[in-house]
């Protein structure tokens, strides 16, 4: 049977490496961001490289020492590690891990 087509050849496929502008998602830097946490406003400072989250930290927070400890040590390095806010909240500081989840939202917002 050699009525079958098949398209696996040459031809003129141009979609392919048309779109050569920046794929980047965020712009290099570092960027604040603030939110709501347990006890009123938490801001995070977020940098970026290469279009990769490298560090994030907890500049200010209202909120009840020894409770949300945990939350910002340990929220930073799992968005950074997922390279995403969608990431557990840390158990018994779940207000503080939410606070900051979009305290960080808000400053990819601005990258």
């Amino acid at each position: 049977m050699k009525d079958e087509v098949s398209n696996n050849g040459g031809g003129s496929s141009s979609t392919t490496n048309d779109s050569v502008e920046s794929t980047s998602k965020y712009k290099d830097g570092t960027y604040s961001g603030s939110a709501t946490g347990f006890a009123g406003t938490l801001q995070v400072s977020v940098q970026i490289s290469n279009d990769v989250i490298t560090g994030i930290t907890v500049i200010s927070h209202n909120d009840t020492q020894g409770i949300c400890d945990r939350a910002i040590e340990e929220m930073p390095g799992k968005i950074i590690s997922s390279q995403s806010t969608s990431v557990d909240v840390v158990s018994g500081a779940s207000y503080t891990s939410k606070g900051i989840i979009n305290a960080v939202n808000d400053a990819l917002s601005k990258a």
